[in-house]
C-alpha cells in the first residue's frame, strides 16, 4: 500500500508501521505513568520494539526506502527512548545519571550536527554500527526496568559506554566529514 503526493511516495507500510510506533509512545507513557507494573505496560512496549524491527526489516526487504522514512523512523526511536527514560526516572525505576547520559549524549549529537551544518550547509545523518548498537542497548534497558530482570546495573552500564562510544564514533566521523567538505 502507497499514498503518494506528487509523485513522491510519502507513506508505505513501512512507514505505516513507524507511524503506528509513534502513536502508540503516548500510550505507552500514559501506561507507564499509570500502571508502570502492567503486563498492558510491557506488552505496548514490547509492540513498540517490534515495530521498529518490523519496518526496517520491511523497508530493505521491499525496497520501500523513503526520504520520510529515513528521518521518521530514528525520530520516532528517538521520541520512544527518551520518553521511556524520562518517566522511568521519574518514577525512580532509572537512575538520574543514565537519563542524564542518554539525554547530554543526544543534546551533544545535536549540536554536533548542527555546527558541521553551519560550516559546510550540508550534513547528512547516517546511522552508525555503534549508534545502532546504542539504542538497542537503550530499548534492552527499558525491557530490564520493565519486566525487573537481574542484572541490571550491568545493563546500565553497558547501555552508558556505548552511549559514549557512539558519541565519539558520530564525532570522529563528523569531523572526518568537515574535513573532506574543506579539502573540495
Amino acid at each position: 500500500m502507497e499514498i503518494q503526493i506528487h509523485k513522491t511516495k510519502l507513506l508505505n507500510s513501512a512507514n505505516i508501521i513507524t507511524l503506528i510506533r509513534f502513536i502508540f509512545i503516548p500510550v505507552f507513557v500514559y501506561l507507564l505513568l499509570t500502571e508502570s507494573n502492567s503486563n498492558i505496560t510491557k506488552f505496548v512496549f514490547c509492540i513498540c520494539i517490534l515495530t521498529d524491527l518490523l519496518d526496517g526489516m520491511i523497508a530493505r526487504y521491499f525496497k520501500l526506502k523513503t526520504d520520510f522514512g529515513a528521518f521518521f523512523d530514528p525520530l520516532t526511536d528517538k521520541l520512544l527512548i527518551l520518553s521511556s527514560f524520562t518517566v522511568l526516572t521519574y518514577i525512580n525505576k532509572i537512575p538520574k545519571w543514565l537519563f542524564l547520559t542518554v539525554i547530554g549524549r543526544d543534546f551533544m549529537l545535536i549540536s554536533g550536527w548542527l555546527i558541521l551544518f553551519i560550516l559546510t550547509r550540508h550534513a547528512k545523518v547516517k546511522a552508525r554500527p555503534a549508534g545502532k548498537i546504542s539504542i538497542v542497548l537503550t530499548m534492552i534497558t527499558v525491557v530490564f526496568v520493565l519486566f525487573n530482570l537481574p542484572k541490571i546495573q550491568f545493563v546500565f552500564y553497558a547501555t552508558t559506554v556505548f552511549l559514549f562510544i557512539s558519541l565519539m564514533d558520530y564525532y570522529l566521523n563528523g569531523i572526518k566529514n568537515l574535513i573532506k567538505s574543506t579539502t573540495k
